[in-house]
């Protein structure tokens, strides 16, 4: 019943994006991209890698109409929902870009509940970001790390080199729609990429550490915690889930450093860690000591779109403080 019910689904979109393309080409008056038309001819072929080639470099021209960037939109839905395999988008990064992913995330921190979007990644020894950008379709401009709008930090950690570039936190969810994201590398490297930010990214739900209250001590290094499990029902079936646990210190009221405990469950069903054992995969990075900490869980829903990540994160965050005796 459902099959029929998506099969008469994708029927109409089909010939609905066919007479949309008919209607551009038989209207005089009416200007249309060529590579939006493109994208659609693409789309109907079942060329999905020239039909997203051909969204990106219209997403570069500054004409592109409302009701054609909500035709490339719905284009791009139907790709990711399609596509068997992993979806590119067409653009490249250079070697010295290891990874790069997009996330937007709804964090109950202490109870105040915000959305964050951001761009982190990871590049090779030696090399930093130079300037970067984010626009969101066609020119506003959401990260810029010359003019300081927003948040950005680069550093190495373990011997890889990252950098981590956000918007400040907001009450509201990330606005839908096309985004152009540009930067250049301290050795001349140039990344000038796309991507679409839909609906369905923005998390509507978070966990909640049971038993954990705010500035609450723990005077054991070895406590057991449990939290709530995330339900699936954002979850597509070309994403997939995972569930991490970490402690990390303070730096000040609002930032804290990197883990000194942590663990991660690729199957993003665990509810709970005994921090009296290690775990199968993420021992103890470093001892917890008296001071001020940050308790953490994250449930991260990961879509593949060549050459980035896309993720959908669900977090939930603690000040607490351990206060451990001293053996001697």
């Amino acid at each position: 019943m459902n099959l029929n019910k998506n099969k008469l689904i994708q029927s109409k979109f089909l010939h609905l994006t066919a007479f949309i393309l008919c209607a551009f080409a038989l209207s005089p008056t009416l200007a249309v991209s060529e590579n939006v038309l493109k994208a659609q001819e693409a789309f109907l072929e079942k060329d999905y890698s020239v039909s997203m080639m051909s969204i990106g470099r219209a997403l570069r021209e500054k004409n592109v109409s409302n009701s054609e960037l909500k035709n490339l939109a719905g284009l791009y839905r139907q790709i990711t929902a399609n596509s068997s395999e992993n979806i590119d988008l067409g653009w490249k990064l250079p070697e010295s870009v290891l990874k790069l992913r997009v996330v937007v995330t709804y964090f109950d921190f202490d109870g105040e509940k915000t959305y964050r979007f951001g761009i982190s990644g990871n590049l090779k020894s030696g090399t930093e970001i130079k300037w970067l950008t984010l626009k969101k379709y066609p020119d506003l401009l959401v990260i810029d790390t010359a003019q300081k709008i927003g948040r950005f930090e680069q550093g190495s950690f373990q011997g890889d080199q990252y950098f981590n570039a956000r918007i400040r936190s907001q009450s509201l969810p990330i606005s839908a729609g096309s985004y152009l994201l540009d930067f250049e590398l301290t050795n001349g490297d140039i990344v000038k990429g796309w991507f679409i930010v839909t609906e369905d990214l923005n998390p509507n739900q978070t966990p909640s550490l049971l038993g954990v209250n705010p500035g609450m001590t723990f005077t054991s290094t070895t406590p057991r915690f449990t939290w709530t499990q995330i339900d699936k029902s954002q979850l597509q079936s070309f994403e997939t889930r995972n569930v991490r646990f970490s402690i990390s210190p303070m730096i000040n009221d609002q930032s804290w450093g990197e883990a000194v405990w942590n663990y991660t469950d690729p199957t993003g069903n665990a509810t709970s860690i005994d921090l009296a054992s290690d775990g199968p995969s993420s021992p103890p990075l470093a001892p917890i000591k008296t001071g001020d900490y940050v308790i953490s869980v994250n449930y991260t829903d990961a879509r593949i779109a060549k050459p980035i990540k896309i993720v959908r994160e669900y977090r939930v965050g603690r000040k607490v403080k351990f206060k451990i005796s001293d053996p001697n």
